[in-house]
């Protein structure tokens, strides 16, 4: 029982069919195959998806960049590292037959959030992937990247970078 979501990814002849990370200290998974990604936090009983789904996730319009989607994922992490309330899951015997269960908190609450603990799940995600592109100003997005201050999917005013990245080989 864990917040699931699907999103477009691009797909081009410079863009590598398949991406996988995972953060562990907030279970969460995002895999890549071609036009779809898949991002799970495993164990969080939706908790996630009721802070993603009205935010970052309503605004997107379109398939994203490989860093777009990476970004996604940190994103998610970020919100589920934030969650206090976590599911307590179980197994019983139901029937003669083991189940798993859990005891789900009525609301999702959640620790205040701060830039650079999103800088530095963002860094994770991010840094390793941009370091090998050919990019101008690569150390001055590695640096507020680091800090929670750089985007590659909204901007300033939220709206949806549909192009950004698009263009790097």
């Amino acid at each position: 029982m864990g917040s699931f979501f699907l999103l477009p990814a691009k797909v081009a002849s410079h863009i590598e069919p398949f991406d996988y990370i995972d953060l562990f200290f907030t279970k969460t998974v995002f895999l890549r195959f071609n036009q779809i990604a898949i991002f799970c936090v495993i164990d969080d009983a939706c908790a996630t998806y009721s802070l993603m789904k009205d935010g970052p996730i309503n605004k997107m319009t379109g398939p994203l960049s490989p860093i777009q989607l990476r970004e996604m994922m940190a994103r998610m992490a970020y919100a589920a590292s934030l969650v206090s309330t976590k599911p307590k899951f179980f197994t019983t015997l139901k029937d003669g037959f083991p189940a798993i269960t859990a005891k789900i908190p009525r609301r999702v609450k959640t620790e205040k959030g701060d830039a650079e603990r999103l800088g530095a799940i963002m860094y994770r995600a991010c840094g390793e992937e941009l370091k090998n592109w050919d990019v101008e100003n690569k150390d001055y997005i590695l640096e507020n990247l680091k800090f929670g201050r750089w985007t590659f999917t909204f901007e300033e005013n939220g709206a949806f970078l549909k192009d950004s990245m698009d263009k790097i080989k």
